[in-house]
């Protein structure tokens, strides 16, 4: 078939094309291209997560993985996490996201946090003990993860870094680190 031909092939009932019994989804065409946007896109400035009680939550991002605070709203708390800034943004209606999803949490939405290859095994560990519900590691191959729940039942995943890139050669962040035991607003260029 000519491949400018605006005419698809006619399929059967069964979904094979007419003229042969190759299946219609093996045929896949290449979309158009996608012209580049306005825009350059530097890097992640920061995600948000919804939490039902910023107090808990702070305990856990904090006391738990070891995030930095950043800033500190009334309902709000900006987090360093790396290079990276989590907002954590109380919402006192929200209902936790429930647990059936680490019966296979693959490809479903979630943050995921870049750790070293020994605090990945640990992590399972320390998480059996603080009773953090979590999904037994996966093996992607190259690399390994652990997908987890945060006290609102968001999803998260701790995973190392894959086979050839360490954690040094992330692009550093264009902002500074909060001070050490420092809290407060960091100003950040326009």
């Amino acid at each position: 078939m000519n491949p400018d031909s605006k005419h698809k092939p006619r399929l059967s009932r069964r979904g094979k094309r007419a003229n042969n019994n190759e299946p219609s989804s093996a045929r896949v065409e290449a979309a158009p291209p996608v012209k580049a946007g306005f825009f350059k896109i530097l890097q992640v400035d920061h995600v948000g997560i919804e939490v039902s009680d910023l107090k808990r939550a702070e305990q856990f991002y904090v006391g738990l993985l070891g995030m930095d605070v950043c800033m500190r709203l009334a309902d709000q708390l900006l987090l360093q996490c790396g290079p990276q800034r989590i907002a954590l943004f109380e919402n006192r209606a929200r209902r936790p996201g429930g647990t059936a999803q680490l019966k296979d949490p693959r490809g479903k939405s979630h943050h995921a946090f870049l750790v070293s290859k020994d605090e990945l095994w640990q992590s399972k560990k320390l998480f059996e003990e603080r009773r953090v519900p979590f999904h037994d590691p996966i093996d992607w191959g190259d690399h390994h993860c652990l997908y987890f729940l945060d006290p609102d039942e968001n999803l998260l995943e701790l995973v190392h870094a894959p086979v050839g890139m360490p954690p040094s050669a992330l692009p550093p962040s264009p902002y500074p680190l909060p001070r050490k035991g420092g809290e407060g607003k960091k100003k950040r260029p326009v």
